[in-house]
């Protein structure tokens, strides 16, 4: 009898401490989809439903959250959903009418500069100003910031592809999630009668600066063969380097183009040559121009190097030229 109890008591034990067991995995195993739980929930955060608009009594507009939260009282006289967190607002000002955006808790966040909103692409819209009587363009992404900086003269859209202009100047642009790929690159600046061409092709694209200093080192490139080929007069003395060797060879240097006149000129490289301090930058040009001798007039085509540095004004300064043909007679 003692032996059947023994045995009775040792089964006993070993389905309690098997119950135990399994009360335990399913304690632990209750507390496990609490992390998950938490990792779902943040796509909903992310996909959450954009405001609601509503006219309010008034006549005016204003949003509310998907839960009926208010979150704009109706003082618009327009509204539109830009994304989950902005929205394009226009504003009265009697005979004109004003877009801006503004966030969905009212704060402003772009003036109220821009006649039109005209959404190309879900993350591209494409705001109207006037500026002197025409039309001009800036390019936004839905969250309210600018893809760009500048302002175009004209703006289209195409599977993708923004092409834009600023008076004769054509560039075209890749839209991505990674930001704006340069496509192609044109402009020009005049030069008297003539003009100065920056077109460079898709591999030299790629490695030179950005947009806005493209166009500074192109302006001043211009404005440097202006004083040599039409007011044939010395640069500038602000816009000359600090050292006196450079200075006094760029104050002379017109004087050996008195007699020339500039047929046609290109920007064919542009190569950063300090990084440090304040940037240098040399741009190689193909220049084609006429020298009136008494006898004959002599049709040169040469390059020319130009050294252009970025002061701590942001202003771009002389600090060397050299003309392969004027070098050879003149000496360097």
């Amino acid at each position: 009898m003692n032996r059947r109890l023994k045995v009775f008591i040792l089964v006993l034990l070993t389905a309690v401490m098997c119950l135990s067991a399994g009360i335990a995995s399913l304690y632990r195993g209750s507390e496990e989809p609490v992390p998950a739980e938490s990792s779902a929930a943040e796509p909903e955060e992310k996909t959450a439903a954009p405001p609601i608009l509503f006219p309010g009594p008034n006549g005016l507009w204003g949003a509310r959250s998907a839960n009926g939260r208010t979150l704009i009282e109706p003082t618009w006289y327009y509204l539109k959903v830009m994304s989950q967190k902005v929205l394009i607002a226009r504003r009265s000002t009697g005979k004109v009418d004003s877009f801006g955006l503004i966030r969905t808790t009212g704060e402003q966040i772009v003036p109220f500069l821009y006649s039109n909103f005209d959404q190309r692409e879900p993350d591209v819209w494409v705001a109207t100003l006037q500026e002197d009587g025409e039309e001009r363009y800036h390019i936004y992404h839905a969250d309210g910031t600018l893809w760009m900086e500048q302002t175009w003269d004209s703006a289209e859209l195409e599977d993708g592809m923004l092409t834009v202009t600023q008076g004769k100047n054509r560039f075209v642009y890749l839209l991505t999630e990674r930001g704006v790929l340069r496509q192609s690159f044109y402009a020009e600046y005049p030069v008297g009668l003539h003009r100065l061409l920056l077109a460079p092709d898709e591999e030299a694209l790629a490695a030179l600066p950005e947009d806005s200093i493209l166009l500074h080192l192109g302006k001043a490139a211009a404005d440097f063969l202006i004083t040599l080929f039409v007011t044939h007069t010395e640069p500038d003395v602000t816009a000359l380097g600090a050292e006196e060797s450079s200075a006094t060879g760029l104050r002379t240097i017109g004087r050996r183009y008195t007699a020339c006149t500039l047929q046609s000129a290109e920007i064919k490289e542009i190569r950063l040559i300090k990084n440090g301090g304040y940037p240098t930058y040399r741009i190689r040009m193909q220049l084609k121009y006429t020298i009136a001798n008494e006898t004959d007039t002599e049709v040169v085509g040469t390059s020319a190097w130009l050294t252009v540095s970025r002061n701590a004004d942001g202003a771009y300064i002389y600090s060397k030229f050299s003309d392969a043909r004027m070098d050879a007679q003149y000496g360097v």
